[in-house]
């Protein structure tokens, strides 16, 4: 479809949509707009002026005209506990990260809408696609029978992966490593056989940022634990520092930093500062690293020599965490301030359309991507120079917290050889993800309270402990370890773990 043709059909079909809603007045619009609050994790992304609002406006006739953004997710979860305590409410909560007790605190006090009976007739997107997926309306819906918001929802679903770097494993000659041991050896040629050739000792042979990247790499003991350090093993909640492999995983990355195979820097530097110094670089320095994919850190020439590494093998078996599920919650939620809810919610429904998800995810057809001939498609990027650049300017829904529904085969159909590759890879890593603990709707809400509550401090000295031991300002010895063990259940740990158990979940 041409840009006239495309916006001819926008045009038309924000006629419809406020013929539709006659609630909602052009005059009305032009007056006020919307006010939308979320958080925005790229950093150097804004959401005032942004083409994809302009374009949802042209699409669907709902102009935004205030936005709440935060980049700092401290400053956002603030900023929205205020707004629900005062009663300043934005109409609609946008990548609003709502957790689970806040979706069913706020819909019982009416702060947040019901959007349950509204979806067959302002949501036509979003009810044609629950009643094809009953799974993703069961999980959408609270045991009450409220949808208190609409998600992000896709069939596939990017994952935070390890990387290796293929060329420098075939300069040494080395084969791809299947276990722990086998990585250490693979590392341990990185650091010493100068795989990238520049006669320079530069070579960095594992990346990581802090230790929540680094328990990827917990996966290589059977360790696969969600953000809470929980995971279910034939239906028993387990806490996973307490287990013998978290144990082995720590002491296996307080060797490799020893053995300076890890990046003197993983425990000092953002996310934003790695990719800051990578992103001009020449010369790749990084045999290993975690990732969504490897041009989040390097252009895309340097970003073809890496591969997935395959899970690797413990005690028989290919474990990996399934990071981002099929269904994101508390993406979008619309509040009781909302003068106009069937208009907001013809916004977000919008985002489950072919279209709409084309949009967020890929931008404008024939500004920001093109189709061709064969029926795949291309970036556009002259004028931005990298596609880090054009996803920043251009596109909205580069994360997994946006609301609508990713066209995944027409994400599959790019013709970037990098990009359909990592699809292809990440496909064939489908059958190793395990998710940890299975989302379930928990009645109670002190449950969550107390899940929160703990899971404040004792989250914190897991990752510290962790990072203490892997750098080796605390020696991992019996002892020590015992005493990081009984530190974690005077925080809570088992408190941690029966909250979990009576929330009833089960693993996939």
């Amino acid at each position: 479809m041409n840009k006239s043709r495309y916006r001819r059909l926008s045009c038309i079909l924000a006629g419809i949509l406020l013929c539709a809603f006659p609630v909602m007045t052009i005059a009305q619009e032009e007056r006020q707009g919307f006010t939308i609050m979320g958080y925005e994790p790229d950093e150097n992304r804004s959401w005032e002026g942004h083409p994809f609002f302009t374009q949802m406006e042209e699409a669907t006739g709902v102009h935004i005209s205030e936005f709440r953004m935060y980049h700092s997710l401290d400053e956002y979860n603030a900023a929205k506990a205020a707004a629900f305590e005062t009663g300043d409410l934005p109409d609609a909560f946008f990548k609003g990260m709502l957790t689970v007790e806040e979706e069913r605190t706020y819909a019982a006090s009416g702060q947040l809408v019901d959007l349950a009976p509204l979806l067959p007739e302002y949501a036509p997107n979003m009810s044609r696609i629950l009643s094809a997926r009953s799974d993703w309306q069961g999980e959408l819906t609270q045991p009450n029978g409220v949808i208190s918001s609409l998600p992000g929802l896709s069939a596939y679903e990017r994952q935070c992966y390890i990387w290796i770097n293929k060329n420098w494993l075939d300069t040494l000659g080395l084969a791809m490593p299947t276990n722990a041991d086998e990585l250490t050896s693979v590392l341990s040629a990185f650091k010493t056989g100068d795989p990238n050739q520049n006669g320079r000792n530069d070579e960095v042979p594992l990346s990581f940022v802090g230790t929540w990247e680094a328990k990827f790499l917990a996966h290589a003991f059977g360790i696969v634990a969600n953000d809470y350090n929980i995971y279910t093993e034939n239906g028993a909640v387990k806490f996973a520092p307490e287990q013998d492999g978290f144990r082995k995983f720590a002491l296996w990355m307080a060797e490799l930093n020893a053995a300076g195979l890890i990046d003197r820097d993983a425990f000092r530097q953002s996310q934003s500062q790695r990719t800051s110094v990578l992103s001009e670089a020449a010369t790749a320095t990084l045999g290993c690293f975690v990732s969504i994919a490897p041009y989040t850190l390097y252009d895309i020439d340097l970003s073809e020599q890496y591969i997935i590494l395959p899970p690797l093998e413990y005690q028989g078996e290919t474990v990996y965490r399934k990071l981002i599920p099929s269904v994101v919650h508390g993406t979008f939620a619309i509040t009781s301030v909302c003068e106009d809810i069937p208009a907001m919610l013809a916004f977000a429904d919008y985002l489950y359309s072919e279209e709409g998800g084309r949009l967020a995810t890929t931008g404008i057809q024939d500004v920001d991507y093109r189709i061709l001939e064969d029926g795949t498609w291309e970036w556009i990027i002259p004028e931005y120079g990298t596609i880090d650049a054009l996803l920043r300017e251009r596109v909205m829904c580069t994360d997994s917290i946006s609301p609508g529904l990713v066209p995944a085969d027409f994400q599959r159909r790019t013709s970037l050889a990098i990009e359909a590759r990592v699809r292809r890879e990440g496909d064939a890593m489908q059958s190793t993800l395990v998710t940890p603990y299975a989302f379930n709707w928990n009645e109670s809400r002190e449950t969550d309270e107390t899940i929160n509550g703990i899971q404040y401090n004792l989250g914190r000295l897991v990752d510290e402990g962790v990072a203490r031991f892997i750098t080796g300002e605390i020696p991992l010895t019996d002892d020590s370890w015992d005493e990081f063990i009984l530190l974690l259940k005077d925080n809570g740990a088992e408190e941690l773990v029966d909250a979990f158990r009576g929330l009833g979940g089960t693993p996939q």
